[in-house]
């Protein structure tokens, strides 16, 4: 058995790109009529003087006898992310473990025990993301944006292709570790437009915070947010009414429910400011609501 090593990022790499905050955010019909041969559209430029809206379009299939049809997420987003940073630290092999630290931010040394229900969800998130199968259309965008030197190109392969394998990772016997066999048609529309965020990972280690699937999703969406904020010096305000719906908190769901992922955000937006990652926050109130968090740099 082949013994490999692994030395997990420090440096998140989030792919910024149009793409897949728009798949993240379908709706379950919306997502299955994908599924059931529907083709979705991006507009990367409104307006464009010679060509109009400029359109990315792409379909979305699930690998032969897959039959997940439930829609991606946030937290299939993070999880992306941090198997695609994993690549580029130079890994060609990944475990759940090591994902999770990266989703918390605890890529130091020692140990850090794994849940069943982060393991579970971890493996979830990559066996959905190595057997749904995309297509991207992009010659249209990059005649009109220069892109890929204006080359007519159209990408078809897993949005994370990837397989499970049992091998000794440092030493240690694991079962299910993730083989990267190719790169993301994800990262290689990123790095073409050279729309790639990047942050340090300990960012997302809260202390004494339980990182259950929805804590995770929250603080690894608003960090994607603060960073690109930062990087495209956009107005620096989250809504509440964003982040809900982004990480799907339902409208209907309780006013305890709401109340603690706000307690998750506040939390978060402090230890970035310690971190000296924002220098200041505070939360913004429409009426007695709490509507959005407002933050300095």
């Amino acid at each position: 058995m082949e013994n490999i090593q692994i030395y997990p990022a420090k440096v998140r790499v989030v792919p910024n790109v149009k793409l897949v905050k728009n798949i993240s955010k379908l709706s379950a019909e919306g997502y299955q009529d994908m599924l059931g041969g529907g083709t979705g559209g991006i507009i990367e430029k409104r307006n464009h003087k010679k060509f109009g809206d400029v359109i990315t379009s792409y379909k979305i299939v699930n690998a032969e006898g897959f039959t997940d049809d439930s829609p991606l997420t946030e937290f299939d987003a993070a999880v992306l992310s941090a198997c695609l940073s994993e690549q580029k630290a130079g890994n060609d092999d990944t475990t759940s473990a090591i994902i999770l630290r990266a989703l918390t931010g605890k890529v130091g040394e020692g140990r850090h025990r794994l849940r069943t229900n982060q393991n579970n969800a971890i493996l979830h998130s990559v066996t959905k993301l190595m057997q749904t199968i995309i297509t991207v259309d992009l010659s249209a965008v990059n005649k009109a944006l220069g892109y890929n030197d204006g080359t007519p190109q159209k990408l078809t392969a897993p949005i994370l292709p990837c397989e499970f394998v049992t091998t000794e990772v440092n030493g240690q016997p694991v079962n299910d570790v993730i083989h990267f066999y190719r790169e993301s048609p994800i990262m290689t529309i990123a790095e073409q437009r050279n729309q790639i965020l990047r942050y340090d990972t300990d960012l997302l280690d809260v202390p004494n915070q339980n990182n259950t699937p929805l804590v995770i999703t929250l603080k690894n969406y608003c960090m994607r947010r603060v960073a690109e904020i930062k990087a495209h010096k956009m107005t620096p305000t989250l809504t509440f009414a964003d982040i809900f719906k982004k990480c799907r908190i339902s409208p209907s769901a309780s006013r305890d429910a709401k109340c603690n992922a706000r307690t998750v955000v506040e939390k978060f937006f402090n230890h970035l400011q310690t971190k000296g990652a924002v220098k200041s926050f505070e939360f913004v109130k429409r009426g007695n609501q709490i509507y959005a968090v407002k933050f300095t740099f």
